[in-house]
């Protein structure tokens, strides 16, 4: 099976990130990063049942916070749990919201027919205005700070002259090898995982070779050959998963010239 028929059996939020949970911990993680602060004006894309509102409410002070999910059942636990006076939750899509009245925006959206037109919903935010979001910023720019898996950005946004400089604002490297992949793979299925679930070795493998193959089609991996351990992995996902990745390279073994997107295949 190849991956790609392997993913297109998953709940499509898994792959896309919309109408996916995140845990608790990881929605503090983004709102510290964010330096959200008493009185600001909060939004949540994908606010999923509202958690990431509450916490910005009651924990870090927001003066207001507004959702949006496309989830009419989420949005309608979030109402019930959230004190109407300083929150509202609307059920729509993320490109369609207004952001322009908000301090703090957080998000997680994978899939490029979302984060594509959402750089274009991101720009009506006002000077000094933070976004916060999962692997990377928004499309085609460069983040202000990173705790990786989480990255903030400051409207109005810089704009990335190169994959490789996305790369190494995100990732702090010149180019991904099998150290990077693993690394940074393991430190996205920790942050996002369930509670008790932070070390899922099987989605940090797969990521680990689809992020190291993506970066190899972009350009960005330091060998255009792929590492002994990464071709190790790719034969344990066929082996015992029954799931082909190789296919996946471009070129028959030369790198791709960058850019062409995100440094991250997802």
């Amino acid at each position: 099976m190849r991956i790609e028929d392997y993913i297109a059996t998953l709940p499509k939020g898994i792959v896309s990130g919309d109408g996916v949970q995140l845990p608790a911990r990881a929605l503090r993680r983004m709102l510290g990063l964010a330096g959200i602060r008493r009185g600001e004006a909060f939004m949540h894309l994908g606010c999923g049942d509202g958690e990431g509102l509450r916490i910005a409410l009651e924990e870090f002070g927001a003066g207001s916070a507004v959702g949006v999910d496309t989830s009419a059942a989420a949005v309608a636990t979030a109402r019930e749990s959230l004190p109407g006076d300083r929150c509202e939750v609307v059920c729509g899509d993320a490109v369609d919201a207004d952001v322009s009245g908000a301090d703090v925006v957080a998000y997680w959206f994978a899939d490029e027919a979302i984060t594509a037109p959402l750089r274009r919903t991101l720009s009506s935010l006002r000077e000094g205005a933070r976004v916060v979001s999962v692997w990377g910023p928004p499309a085609g720019c460069l983040p202000e700070r990173i705790d990786f898996p989480f990255v903030l950005s400051v409207a109005p946004f810089r704009e990335a002259k190169s994959v490789r400089e996305q790369l190494l604002a995100v990732l702090g490297v010149r180019c991904v090898d099998f150290v990077t992949a693993w690394e940074y793979s393991e430190r996205y299925t920790r942050a996002i995982g369930p509670d008790g679930n932070e070390g899922n070795r099987f989605l940090t493998m797969m990521q680990a070779v689809t992020m190291w193959i993506g970066a190899r089609n972009l350009g960005v991996s330091c060998t255009s050959e792929m590492p002994e351990s990464i071709r190790t992995y790719a034969g344990i996902l066929r082996t015992f998963y029954g799931i082909e990745v190789e296919h996946l390279l471009e070129g028959g073994g030369e790198s791709q010239p960058g850019p062409r997107g995100a440094a991250h295949a997802q």
